[in-house]
């Protein structure tokens, strides 16, 4: 089967900046990741329930996979609570820019902080009985095409790092405004060794990936500067590069593999088609001898197959040809050699367990293979290759000698070597150094052999090893890569320069006299140093672990193994911390919070809270029975030392960091992980809580410390670095001078130094100074009454002496200023240096008034109409009233016109006035008349109008004249300028109007009448009654028709003017005009 980007992709992708949370999560290597329900693959807790059901009865023992997952969990998890949903990088990005744009005028605090790599950079010196040091993470290894001293190195969270020594010295290779970054391959071109590719993200760890990618960059300068052209993928949170391919012949011939595919670019990078997308391709290579034939590997990572395929291509990456499905192998790494190019080696690891499949050759080029050995396990963490499983689906490399086609080498947890082309094998080395074998660090990720010196590399989770003898000894060459990954960090308030880390991967470690030691195994999770006595210090690991030394760090023994004696469960990395006063209390939290009194000789239990895994704990510094914690999403207190708990706080994420005022134990500030924008730091005093994230952007805050005895300066660790809060803006400033971009798990401060010290994962630990912000109290002088009523008095404050910047608490800045609203007043001032510190502060309480104002029911404005009277009152409720007249009540009648006045107390005591208020008189308006114009009633004029049928107001009447459309009663309410109004008589229309202009009914003769006029009615119309009204509508004559149809009437007796006929029968109206002309 052939997959062809001409025929099935017509449609070219442009490359743009891609900013990618790489949660993706290729657990399908290991057989509980087929648990999970095809539609909740995306879910974290649907991932973590698979888990947790295959698990529930394996053993989770050394080299078997499960602690790759639980670093993914640990961290992924209080980043997706309580959704489970990751989020959505572009929204992350995009929030992080916005934050940084508002930087750009706030230079005030970021200039006072630059930042110092503290390390670890040299290997730390062991100081266990067995080998296990390490410095960090490497993903990928890759040689200068024409220069053997020249090595790049590719770190899980670290960026590129780059020696011009054999890896004597090394240097990172900056990427500007471009977060710390994990690499998963590294390629450079063999025409032109300064165009360089990179992929971007954790390709090996990445389902247990803490790391941030922007696709794919290039550079064309060796490195000195890059330019992002990362594939734009259509869902590019669960998209990641692998493997990227140079054509050794056209350098712009470039071809990216990934979890979607594979994708080339014949200009370089500018466009790119895909050519292939079935699978997730994770390794591909050049046939040695024809650049014009490319092997790829696809695993089962990102696929609804677990098996890994091999595919081949013939026309250098167009088109590619289905070769063999591997089954029960879920991901192959590939081997070529120029000794036979025709030659080409697979290793496959087990889908079950994740050892290994097989060792398989092609003599073809890839046509066909052959199964070599499938046996031992080399896969395995026994050094003889026994036991079924591995964790191939994270550490598996291949490399083959370029000098002998049979020389193969294996890296999984060990190294392996085979000299007969995969038949038999022999152990190159042992984890900790045992079995008389040399040590090099576990977890082998990349196996490169450089074709110039045949010196073999081997990038692992500790750094970089080289053997310069094909594996019979190695040299540990990782002194020089800032990579370290760090779960949490201690520094000592007694010794200066003694620091205590806990990394991932690489155990514990500390540095003391300038000097980095290894102190601990495993990963390292939280360490403590003796605020006291510094001989002893403490680690812990996984699961809540916890050792203690009393020799500063020669010799460990544990004082809580979790299973044997709490029989709880606790978070990856449990929290462990020290009494701010005593050395000699610690506490750890599992479900519970257990303490010693004793340097962790023995234990108990002081809390009953018992529902999840507790996240952190802080102890109150000024009253230690003062104990905060926290679950997911809930903050508990103690303030008699465990006896009794209550929530404090709630949130909608998980709380990660707690702060307490080292004198007021119950002010403290919380942090919050995940991505709900606007909730990142709370403020809480008592049992108040104020949210103070301000203008932080949506990005997972980790921890928080207080800058003691400040007014209110707080740090916070971050995913995009460390931030600062500052008091006298009220707004966060992110302090990255010298600070990589980089994720911040903890922060701490050494008073003894000055200094904030910051635990990064990728780069190890940095500190900058903090200045000790101890700058004198503002103060300010006030006058007037502290309580008062509204409106009737105010508080004058004034700041005193001279002062670079200052802000009241109301956000005025003037020296002076007038509190006229209830609050707490204070001032806020600003050193050069851009030092804040707030005065002491006054409370004024302004007591509310309401509204008082004289009402009334008169007309308009408050008129008299005629000889009547109207009600004037004031706010009901209130007490002691007074009028201008001396009446006492809240309502009076008034007869004459005149101003009026009222007071009364409220019932707070506060005294109110209204007016004056102005009463007129004024007449009320002549009786309005209703007359019939056409199919229109109309009144009399007047000021304003209101009209009512059979008694009820009709809505939007106020004009002199309404269309007549049903029979009833009308009225007309007429009214004067002075709101005086006068109703009409009632208008009863009983029948239908008709507007009789063609004389149909009526005929008048003459009109214009001159002294008389005949009016001559229709038979049909069947008329009962006849009445003429005049111009105004009043009635002026009625005569019953009976069974007249000729009426004579004189005219002459009537002024000139227009009058209305209206002849009623017993079933219509009708209406014409006369007109009277004397």
């Amino acid at each position: 089967m052939c997959y062809s980007s001409m025929s099935k992709m017509k449609n070219v992708i442009r490359l743009s900046l891609l900013f990618v949370i790489v949660s993706c999560i290729p657990v399908t290597a290991h057989p509980w990741y087929h648990l999970v329900p095809k539609d909740s693959v995306d879910s974290f807790y649907a991932v973590q329930n698979a888990y947790n059901q295959y698990w529930s009865d394996q053993e989770q023992s050394k080299g078997s996979g499960w602690k790759q997952f639980k670093r993914w969990e640990h961290f992924w998890g209080e980043r997706v609570y309580p959704s489970g949903i990751f989020p959505d990088a572009y929204d992350v990005m995009t929030s992080y820019s916005q934050f940084l744009e508002g930087q750009k005028d706030r230079d005030n605090l970021q200039k006072t902080y630059f930042w110092r790599e503290e390390g670890p950079k040299e290997v730390p010196e062991n100081l266990l009985s067995y080998q296990s040091s390490g410095i960090g993470r490497l993903n990928v290894v890759r040689m200068h095409p024409t220069n053997s001293n020249i090595i790049f190195a590719g770190s899980a969270s670290g960026g590129i790092w780059k020696s011009t020594d054999k890896g004597g010295t090394w240097e990172l290779l900056q990427f500007s405004d471009v977060l710390s970054l994990g690499i998963s391959d590294i390629a450079i071109s063999n025409q032109n060794p300064d165009l360089i590719y990179a992929a971007t993200g954790d390709d090996n760890g990445h389902f247990q990936s803490r790391t941030y990618s922007i696709g794919v960059l290039k550079s064309t300068d060796g490195g000195k500067s890059w330019l992002s052209v990362g594939l734009d993928y259509e869902i590019p949170q669960r998209v990641l590069a692998s493997r990227i391919l140079i054509h050794p012949e056209d350098d712009n011939i470039v071809i990216v593999g990934g979890s979607n595919g594979i994708f080339k670019t014949t200009d370089g990078g500018n466009e790119w088609v895909r050519v292939y997308s079935a699978r997730f391709v994770k390794r591909m290579e050049f046939k040695p001898d024809d650049p014009s034939i490319v092997y790829a590997a696809t695993s089962g990572f990102y696929s609804s197959f677990s098996e890994a395929e091999f595919y081949k291509s013939t026309d250098g990456g167009d088109t590619w040809e289905y070769i063999r499905r591997f089954n029960g192998a879920v991901r192959l790494e590939i081997g070529v050699t120029p000794h036979d190019a025709n030659y080409v080696y697979l290793l496959g690891a087990n889908s079950t367990y994740g050892g290994l499949h097989g060792i398989f050759r092609s003599t073809d080029a890839g046509s066909t293979f052959e199964l070599m050995a499938n046996t031992p396990n080399i896969l395995n963490i026994n050094v003889n290759g026994e036991g079924s499983t591995g964790q191939g689906f994270y550490d598996l490399a291949l490399a083959v000698s370029p000098v002998d086609k049979d020389q193969l080498y294996v890296g999984g947890i060990h190294i392996w070597k085979s000299m007969n082309g995969g038949k038999n094998w022999q152990l190159l080395n042992h984890w900790t150094g045992s079995n008389g074998l040399p040590f090099v660090h576990a977890d082998q990720h990349n196996l490169v052999i450089n074709p110039e010196t045949l010196d073999l590399f081997s990038a692992n989770d500790g750094g970089l090893y080289v053997s310069t003898n094909n594996g019979s000894s190695w040299k540990d060459i990782s002194s020089g890569l800032g990579i370290t990954q760090l779960w949490s960090i201690d520094v000592s308030q007694t010794e200066p320069g003694y620091i205590a880390l806990g990394t991932q991967d690489n155990g514990s470690h500390i540095l003391k006299n300038g000097k980095w030691y290894h102190v601990n195994g495993g990963d390292g999770m939280v360490p403590l140093i003796d605020s006291e006595s510094p001989q002893y210090l403490y680690t812990s690991m996984q699961n809540g672990n916890i050792y203690r030394s009393v020799n500063g760090g020669n010799s460990f023994s544990r004082i809580l193994h979790t299973g044997r004696f709490t029989n709880e469960s606790s978070a990856w990395v449990a929290p462990f911390v020290m009494n701010p006063y005593s050395g000699r209390s610690l506490y750890v939290g599992y479900r519970n919070i257990y303490k010693s009194e004793n340097r962790g000789s023995n234990w108990r239990k002081i809390s009953s809270i018992d529902r999840y895994p507790l996240n952190v704990i802080a102890i109150a510094p000024s009253d230690t029975n003062v104990i905060y914690t926290a679950t997911a999403s809930d903050l508990y207190v103690t303030k008699d030392e465990g006896k009794s708990w209550k929530v404090l706080f709630s949130a909608n994420a998980q709380i990660k960091g707690i702060a307490v005022d080292n004198k007021n134990p119950e002010r403290l500030w919380v942090t919050l992980s995940g991505y709900s924008d606007g909730n990142k730091v709370f403020e809480i005093n008592g049992d108040k809580a104020q949210n103070i994230s301000y203008n932080l952007p949506n990005v997972p805050v980790n921890s928080i410390i207080y800058h003691k005895n400040s007014a209110r300066t707080l740090y916070i660790a971050t995913d995009v670095g460390v931030m600062v809060f500052d008091p006298f803006s009220l707004e966060w400033q992110v302090l990255n001078v010298g600070l990589p971009p980089v994720v911040v798990n903890d922060l701490k401060i050494s008073y003894l130094e000055g200094r904030i010290f910051a635990g990064t994962h990728g780069r190890g630990v940095w500190s900058t100074q903090v200045f000790d912000c101890n700058t004198e109290k503002p103060d300010f002088t006030f006058s007037g009454p502290l309580a008062f009523c509204q409106g009737q008095d105010s508080v004058k404050l004034t700041l005193q002496g001279e002062h670079y910047d200052f802000t009241w608490s109301n956000g005025e800045t003037t020296r002076t200023i007038w509190a006229k609203e209830s609050g707490a007043y204070y001032v806020n001032v600003r050193n050069a240096e851009g030092c804040s510190e707030r005065s002491d502060y006054i409370t004024v309480n302004v007591t509310s008034v309401p509204v008082f104002e004289i009402k009334h029911n008169g007309a308009g404005t408050g008129v008299i109409c005629g000889q009547s009277e109207i009600s004037l009152y004031a706010n009901f409720g209130l007490k002691d009233y007074k009028w201008s007249t001396g009446a006492t009540s809240a309502k009076i009648e008034v007869t004459e016109a005149g101003e009026y006045w009222v007071t009364a107390v409220t019932q707070e005591d506060c005294p109110v006035k209204a007016g004056p208020f102005i009463v007129a008189k004024a007449e009320f308006p002549e009786k309005p008349y209703i007359f019939f114009d056409q199919n229109y009633l109309k009144s009399t004029e007047a000021v304003s109008y209101k009209w009512y049928f059979n008694d009820v107001f009709i809505e939007n009447s106020d004009t002199i004249a309404i269309e007549l459309t049903k029979i009833g009663k009308y009225v007309v309410e007429t009214f004067n300028e002075y709101g005086c109004s006068s109703k009409s008589e009632a208008l009863l229309i009983e029948t239908s109007v008709y507007d009789d202009v063609n004389g149909q009914y009526i005929q008048i003769i003459p009109n214009p009448a001159r002294d008389f006029v005949n009016i001559i009615l229709s038979p049909e119309l069947n008329a009962k009654e006849l009445i003429i009204y005049d111009a105004i509508g009043r009635e002026i004559l009625r005569i019953e028709s009976g069974n007249e149809l000729n009426h004579s009437i004189n005219t002459g007796k009537y002024p000139n003017g227009v009058y209305k006929i209206v002849v009623s029968s017993s079933d219509k109206q009708i209406v014409q005009q006369l007109i009277i002309a004397n």
